[in-house]
């Protein structure tokens, strides 16, 4: 028999593979909700932070050292811009699906246990919505991006856990050329519960 040679740098991906591989019943679904904060990779012109909610399901794939964690999110994404040579102020505010696919890292420390979590997203424009005008046409319908965060979960029957991410879009949110670089970012704080 020829022997199977495996690339070195594949071996990596293989051993997290191999642990973040759930075994028959280890599986657990989990509820989470909280506050957005949203802004744009350039500002301009003139828009500020607002505040908006997220929540939704998450998805834990195993019990150990590291495990995938898929979600399900609503995040509302908004913004707002000052009044511009006498125009009225302005308050844009999108609705994302966010499908969110994460590894998380287990560090039990006695009666809590602290995890990281990093990954990829995607996201689908659910609902644009302009105070005070008409959402463009041209904003884009999807989004892609990556998430980093950690938190921390209590131990207990219910698993109550509380943690904070922040999220970068990969793609321009309008699908014509504006001459500007904007994509969204956003940072999370969430509290779950049977996770």
């Amino acid at each position: 028999m020829t022997p199977i040679r495996v690339a070195s740098r594949t071996v990596p991906f293989l051993l997290l593979f191999a642990l973040a591989s759930p075994t028959p019943g280890s599986a657990q679904l989990g509820l989470k909700g909280g506050l957005s904060f949203a802004t744009l990779s350039n500002a301009a012109p003139d828009l500020k932070t607002r505040t908006g909610f997220a929540g939704g399901v998450a998805l834990n794939l195993g019990r150990g050292l590291v495990v995938l964690q898929p979600e399900a999110l609503f995040v509302r994404k908004s913004a707002s811009r000052e009044p511009i040579s006498g125009e009225a102020p302005a308050t844009v505010r999108v609705d994302n699906l966010e499908l969110p696919l994460l590894v998380r890292l287990n560090i039990p420390l006695g009666g809590v246990t602290a995890y990281g979590l990093a990954g990829g997203l995607y996201d689908i424009v659910l609902n644009c919505d302009l105070v005070g005008g008409v959402c463009p046409s041209y904003i884009s319908k999807h989004d892609f991006g990556v998430a980093l965060g950690g938190g921390i979960r209590f131990s207990g029957r219910r698993g109550l856990s509380i943690e904070g991410r922040y999220t970068w879009g990969l793609k321009q949110i309008s699908e014509i050329s504006t001459g500007l670089d904007q994509k969204t970012r956003t940072f999370m704080i969430l509290a779950g519960i049977g996770m």
